[in-house]
């Protein structure tokens, strides 16, 4: 990313986290469908939640070991691009430099050519 993109995203991720009043009533209705909640559907909560106690726990770690792993897949990838990114780059100045001595070579020898007539 570019230093002008990073502060874009920076900007736009301020913007999309900033604090928001809530609309008049929001937290009744809130409330009310909580308690609605606890008390219509009882096999939500318990042994039987899909997601619950140590179900709750792995799901949990298992998305921690996921966002790990996929971060340094990540970051390697781009360590990668830009190690070959730095490796083309010398490797173009090496080439320049090099036909810049073979020309400085060739003319010192034909200077040399000529001395010698």
């Amino acid at each position: 990313m570019k230093p002008f993109e990073d502060q874009d995203f920076e900007k736009e991720l301020s913007q999309a986290l900033a604090r928001v009043t809530p609309p008049e009533g929001f937290e009744g209705r809130v409330q009310r469908r909580v308690r609605l909640a606890g008390s219509a559907s009882p096999a939500r909560s318990g042994s039987g939640a899909l997601f619950s106690g140590w179900r709750l726990q792995w799901a949990a770690a298992l998305a921690v070991v996921v966002l790990v792993a996929g971060g340094t897949w990540s970051y390697q990838e781009r360590e990668r691009r830009r190690g070959e990114l730095a490796r083309d780059r010398t490797l173009a100045a090496l080439r320049l430099t090099s036909e810049k001595l073979q020309l400085a070579k060739s003319r010192i020898h034909r200077v040399n050519q000529g001395d010698m007539q």
